[in-house]
């Protein structure tokens, strides 16, 4: 498929020439064009033509089908500031700059050289870059090249024009010349500040790497998963449309964020992963690296059964419970002190036996066949006390409520003196019937049949007294006013 995009059909340049290296693509007044070189640039812009029109004829088609575009995030580059250039005036054959974060790559070495030796000259210049202050360090890179120069004339002249990745220790770089008849006016050194890239590793999983090459985050091609690592200290933030923002990468984790509900996932340094309320200012949820789930604020909603990653049921969201196996304890242990007896466990909604010695309470209706301790507690029925055992008595108001039979006393032996006659006992709640012989006193009205013998006593009756003789045995009444 094509597009109208472009109103002529282009064609591929047949000759690929011959690409020219970092530097030498460039003419200068005076130079005579290589056929070579210009070949491989007319190549190399139509095929990418033909590869600009293929492409947008696939955006055309994804849009008339009503589709969006996919992103393909391999070569993407960010993070790229504008170049740094250190220029080198007063020892430009030989200097020594500084790393920093603006100066994390090489790009390209640009050298002004003159000739004052009288006639035109070609020497083979070089240029080294090396790893710290001199020509010991490591070297990174260099390149040489000839150049000719007519005499009273000068030249600029590119090297090195590569990525080369810079510590933020010294680095040196160095000029030198086959003859003496070139001198090197100034040098330009020119920087990147840190850049980074979506590429494709050695198995085609998806990298988020920087210009060193180090990773800060990889996608499993298979699953899809990003994993990240440490060391990436700045923040990448990926827009929609270039307005809302649906992710980022950062120090720890790559996130992903949902503007409309205010929500992203965050890392925070402590192998979790965050899903984060931004409205509320809260975490919604924490997982930790060992499979643990945490719902710090709020219930936590399930609509179907929760499962370990062996496939056993911890929640069971039909019938609204943790089922019985995956239960820390599903059982009570019983133990049992004097008298008492029964299952040793019992399950969680099973039902526990327990029974009492028969030695110790029968069945309801035998009679006790031991002592019980109340252990000087009184013996209540409901609210009525049955033993008070402060005062170590039953209570009169509760005598009622017991049966003799109930009683170990539940009679009274009588026994009488003289004049006394009647029952020999009687039962608790019964009557005791008494008599006085007929002898010694009578019915009210009766003459007096025996003797009444007053002993030395006298009986008073207001201002008389009535007495007995002791010599005669005759009553004396007498007047005692």
């Amino acid at each position: 498929m094509t597009t109208n995009a472009i109103n002529r059909e282009s064609y591929v340049w047949q000759d690929k020439g011959t690409p020219p290296a970092k530097g030498d693509e460039i003419y200068v007044a005076g130079d005579q064009p290589v056929a070579a070189y210009d070949n491989w640039a007319m190549w190399a812009v139509t095929t990418d033509i033909k590869r600009l029109d293929a492409r947008l004829a696939d955006h055309a088609h994804f849009h008339e089908a009503g589709a969006e575009d996919p992103i393909d995030l391999d070569g993407l580059s960010i993070g790229k500031k504008s170049s740094e250039t250190i220029a080198e005036t007063s020892s430009p054959a030989s200097f020594t700059f500084s790393g920093s974060e603006k100066r994390d790559l090489h790009v390209k070495t640009v050298v002004t050289l003159s000739n004052a030796s009288g006639s035109s000259t070609t020497e083979d210049v070089t240029v080294a870059l090396y790893d710290g202050t001199d020509a010991t360090g490591s070297l990174i890179a260099s390149q040489t090249k000839s150049v000719t120069i007519a005499d009273g004339s000068s030249s600029t002249v590119t090297f090195l024009h590569q990525n080369e990745k810079l510590d933020d220790g010294d680095h040196y770089v160095e000029i030198t010349t086959s003859g003496t008849a070139l001198s090197v006016d100034q040098t330009v050194e020119h920087v990147l500040s840190c850049q980074y890239v979506f590429q494709k590793s050695a198995t085609g999983d998806l990298q988020f790497t920087d210009h060193h090459g180090t990773v800060y985050a990889e996608r499993d091609g298979a699953s899809g998963y990003w994993t990240t690592f440490t060391g990436f200290d700045t923040n990448v933030d990926f827009l929609f449309n270039s307005l809302e923002k649906v992710g980022d990468v950062n120090a720890d984790n790559v996130r992903g964020r949902n503007e409309e509900l205010g929500i992203r996932t965050k890392g925070s340094g402590t192998a979790q992963v965050t899903l984060y309320d931004e409205n509320g200012g809260q975490d919604i949820a924490r997982a930790r690296e060992g499979g643990e789930f945490e719902v710090p604020n709020g219930p936590l909603s399930v609509g179907a059964d929760v499962r370990t990653t062996g496939g056993t049921t911890v929640w069971d969201a039909a019938n609204g419970y943790v089922p019985q196996g995956s239960l820390e304890n599903d059982a009570l242990s019983v133990s049992y002190g004097s008298h008492l007896s029964g299952d040793g466990s019992v399950a969680l909604g099973g039902t526990l036996n327990l029974s009492v010695d028969d030695d110790f309470v029968q069945n309801s209706g035998d009679t006790m066949a031991g002592t019980l301790d109340m252990g000087g507690n009184d013996l209540a029925d409901g609210g009525t006390t049955v033993w008070d055992a402060a005062n170590g008595y039953v209570p009169e108001s509760s005598l009622q409520t017991l049966s003799n039979a109930a009683l170990s006393n539940s009679a009274i032996s009588t026994s009488f003196g003289r004049h006394l006659s009647g029952d020999g006992s009687v039962a608790l709640g019964g009557t005791l019937n008494l008599s006085v012989d007929d002898d010694f006193v009578q019915n009210s009205g009766d003459a007096m049949t025996g003797n009444l013998d007053m002993g030395s006593n006298a009986t008073q009756y207001g201002d008389f007294e009535v007495r007995e003789n002791s010599t005669t045995n005759a009553l004396e009444f007498n007047y005692t006013a």
